[in-house]
């Protein structure tokens, strides 16, 4: 069912799941193994909340299904920032389309608040001479995202690039992630054969819309034979995307059973108790209302994202006893996905950040408690 409770497995991939575990690693969103490393956040709720998502996805979308690598592709729109600043108050909330068309057009407009460095040059695609060091840089991780990209060549050194960048982006974007990779004699410090990269957050670590999650600018450096500068800059948006109506609880369930899963086995805890068919009209309704309003998981497959919590959840739904399985929840797994199943059919995994145990045996009143405090 989905990814079965799997774990995931990035340079700086595990340090900033560490520091971002309550936000992005925790729902999915984890930084692209490059540069530098961070996450998005985002939160979910029995009432279908949103949930995080990051992303490492190519120009378009993560539904590409391919990495950033460097691509040609970029935004005209960035063609209208000047030097030394960019325009202000110009990133949006949702507007009109689907979520990804609204996420597009979020980062074309984010892309544009790249302060240009005096000097700088647009280009076409990846500067040459770059030793590829910009093709495989930092990012966001999600399965639902969109990315701009930009190329830029400045006539000085990298070296101080990132620092004037900081001082010239719009006031509302605000340093977050950033480090430092390459084979260069340096990975502190951008040069050839090394890379420096920093990313602004939009969003100010929350979400503010129903819609788009995340929003970051990253701005990645290395230097180019002659003392210049190789500039890519990346606008990722990430979006929730909307679940299906067919992917629900069919209406014919009567009875719910709950089964608490325990995947730490120690002796200083008690066996989980024996699973519970709950049949009450009212607490049915109830738990079927909790998994139907559960977002869409956007973690990306394989992503490197800490596994999930030891206390787990099975809800097995059926329309009589004895009768089949017309549905099926289980979770949260690594990533915090909650795999779902109709009608034995899998379904795209649902978003579990935040409680997801906790709430099911409070709805259903019973007298358990979870072994480890999930």
């Amino acid at each position: 069912m989905g990814r079965k409770l799997s774990a995931r497995t990035g340079i700086l991939a595990a340090l900033a799941c560490t520091a971002l575990l309550a936000a992005g690693c925790a729902s999915g969103g984890a930084p692209h193994a490059g540069a530098a490393a961070g996450g998005s956040a985002g939160a979910a709720s029995a009432s279908g909340g949103g949930s995080a998502a990051g992303g490492s996805a190519a120009h378009s979308s993560a539904a590409d299904s391919s990495a950033a690598s460097g691509s040609a592709h970029g935004s005209d729109t960035a063609a209208t920032a000047t030097a030394g600043g960019a325009r202000a108050g110009t990133m949006t909330g949702a507007g009109a389309g689907t979520p990804q068309q609204q996420a597009a057009a979020a980062a074309r407009t984010l892309l544009a608040e790249f302060a240009v460095p005096p000097g700088a040059t647009r280009l076409a695609g990846e500067p040459a001479g770059d030793q590829h060091e910009l093709q495989n840089v930092a990012g966001l991780l999600s399965g639902a995202m969109v990315r701009d990209t930009s190329w830029w060549v400045e006539p000085s050194p990298a070296v101080g690039v990132l620092d004037w960048e900081k001082a010239h982006v719009p006031a509302q974007l605000k340093p977050s992630f950033g480090g430092f990779s390459g084979r260069g004699p340096s990975t502190t410090r951008p040069g050839p054969g090394a890379t420096a990269t920093q990313a602004f957050d939009a969003r100010l670590g929350s979400q503010v819309s129903a819609t788009l999650v995340k929003e970051y600018l990253v701005v990645s450096v290395t230097g180019l034979p002659g003392g210049r500068t190789g500039i890519r800059v990346d606008s990722d948006v990430s979006y929730q995307p909307t679940r299906p109506a067919t992917e629900v609880v069919p209406p014919a369930v009567t009875r719910v059973t709950i089964t608490l899963i325990t995947r730490v086995s120690e002796a200083a805890h008690p066996r989980p108790p024996a699973p519970v068919t709950i049949t009450d009209p009212a607490v049915v309704q109830h738990l079927i209302a909790l998994v139907n309003h559960l977002p869409l998981s956007t973690a990306l497959k394989d992503a490197p994202c800490p596994s999930g919590p030891p206390d787990a959840i099975d809800l097995v739904f059926r329309a009589k006893a004895g009768g089949p399985a017309l549905a099926e929840a289980r979770g949260p797994g690594a990533c915090t996905a909650i795999g779902f199943r109709v009608n034995g059919n899998d379904q795209p995994d649902l978003s579990g950040v935040g409680p997801f145990a906790a709430p099911v045996i409070a709805i259903a009143r019973l007298p358990w408690k979870l072994p480890h405090g999930g």
